[in-house]
């Protein structure tokens, strides 16, 4: 069955006091879905200095915790181990989700100061979607695509293409909170996608965006 996967990967580096919570991190995924999300892939990785040698302490995981958060979520929740001011901080996990059109906003500015930030995006050919681009600060994008094939039990093939969508933005300024400024993430860099069509060429129609009536039915 289709799934969508979203894999982060973030490494920073902890420049104060204030900075030493900022690896501890919370994931909620979703449950009432079949199948249901899940959180995989955890590796985080704490580098310092210690008498001129580099040292890296791992995320043991033991020190990993799910739990219930209501019937229909939970959330996994982790720190990295022996945080300092100078630490290196490396963290990657991936979330795997049956909703494989819900990708939603992609955050390329953050609470901090950001020296490279980036996003792929990759989808079937099938899928059309609009994207909303916000924020001031400067944002190179590409779009690629490639031949991918998927084989069955049978020995049959099939074709597609791969949509491949890149952002990149170098030395990103930390959205700050402002006077009046109730939600200062509607002005942070990122990217809307929202599912404007699925298409299979005489096989399938689905149009999520024809009117407001429409949208209305599906709510």
């Amino acid at each position: 069955r289709p799934t969508r996967k979203e894999t982060i990967t973030e490494r920073v580096k902890i420049l104060k006091e204030s900075g030493k919570q900022f690896p501890d991190t919370r994931i909620l995924y979703r449950t009432n879905c079949s199948p249901r999300e899940f959180v995989s892939d955890i590796k985080v990785s704490t580098y310092n200095m210690e008498g001129g040698k580099r040292t890296v302490d791992k995320l043991s995981r033991k020190m990993i915790f799910d739990e219930e958060v209501s019937e229909t979520l939970r959330s996994v929740s982790f720190s990295a181990p022996n945080v300092r001011v100078g630490s290196v901080v490396e963290m990657s996990f991936t979330l795997t989700s049956p909703y494989v059109a819900d990708i939603g906003t992609l955050e390329l500015q953050l609470a901090h100061p950001v020296n490279w930030s980036e996003v792929t995006v990759s989808y079937a050919e099938y899928f059309s979607f609009n994207r909303m681009e916000r924020g001031g600060h400067p944002c190179e994008f590409t779009r690629d695509s490639r031949t991918e094939t998927l084989m069955f039990d049978r020995g049959d093939r099939f074709s597609f293409n791969l949509d491949i969508d890149r952002y990149k933005a170098v030395d990103v300024p930390a959205i700050r909170k402002a006077p009046h400024c109730y939600c200062p993430d509607q002005y942070c860099l990122a990217v809307d996608y929202d599912l404007h069509s699925f298409v299979i060429p005489g096989v399938a129609f689905e149009d999520f965006s024809t009117s407001w009536d429409r949208g209305d039915e599906q709510i």
